[in-house]
């Protein structure tokens, strides 16, 4: 089920153009962008993801929080808030879907409302 819902998402989200951000955030946005982009279409691809690729992307979730706190209202930046909420929202199910369960770890929760 979650790997249907991500492709979906993906194959939306895959031809969408970067958005217009703000000139000091947008090498570390494209980086970021970059980064998760590989990850959800390994994930896509595979059907899977290996460990080492799942942390590196559970890593990148702090990062698109921070994205979205910088981008959201009063911003004016509300077509690159929704590029990257998507692409917050596919990486926890992504995440969410291959770390396995350890129960004194804390898991990805989005606090961002849709």
């Amino acid at each position: 089920m979650t790997l249907h819902t991500v492709e979906n998402a993906w194959t939306g989200h895959r031809t969408a153009p970067f958005p217009p951000v703000p000139p000091a955030q947008k090498g570390d946005l494209v980086l970021l962008d970059a980064t998760v982009a590989g990850h959800i279409s390994t994930y896509v691809r595979n059907g899977r993801l290996d460990p080492p690729s799942a942390h590196a992307l559970l890593r990148c979730l702090p990062g698109l929080h921070e994205a979205l706190h910088s981008l959201g209202y009063p911003s004016g930046h509300h077509g690159a808030f929704q590029y990257f909420h998507r692409l917050l929202k596919m990486s926890e199910l992504v995440v969410n879907d291959v770390l396995p369960l350890d129960v004194g770890a804390p898991r990805p929760v989005s606090t961002v409302s849709p």
